[in-house]
């Protein structure tokens, strides 16, 4: 599975910004986003009680995290929570891979270079 369907918008957005600096802007908030919300990931599995955790959740599907309200709700509705941790650290392998591949994009030595990046990234 892959991370990058949830980010055709933002990849299809870089491939089309004017500038290297107006796409180097969105990778920058996009790259304070995905360490919010793996932040997060991190918060709901550390949570002292999974009503604690499903509390942190809900505010993710109903706040910053929408994109992820599937995935959210998949780990609410986890039978165990020993299975939403297990889904819980799939999501945070993929995610860590968005986050990789946003650096990779924002050092590219060239724009053309960020720009095949970018490409592999489209589905």
């Amino acid at each position: 599975m892959s991370i990058f369907h949830k980010f055709q918008d933002i990849f299809n957005y870089l491939l089309e910004a004017p500038d290297r600096e107006t796409g180097d802007e969105k990778i920058k908030f996009e790259q304070m986003m995905t360490a919010d919300f793996i932040g997060t990931l991190n918060n709901i599995k550390n949570a002292d009680t999974r009503a604690a955790g499903d509390k942190i959740l809900e505010d993710a599907i109903a706040g910053t995290h929408k994109r992820f309200a599937d995935e959210l709700t998949n780990i609410k509705n986890a039978p165990t929570r020993k299975i939403g941790n297990r889904e819980i650290d799939s999501l945070l392998v993929l995610m860590n891979e968005y986050a990789a591949t946003l650096v990779s994009i924002k050092h590219a030595p060239t724009r053309e270079d960020g720009d095949k990046i970018i490409k592999t990234c489209l589905v």
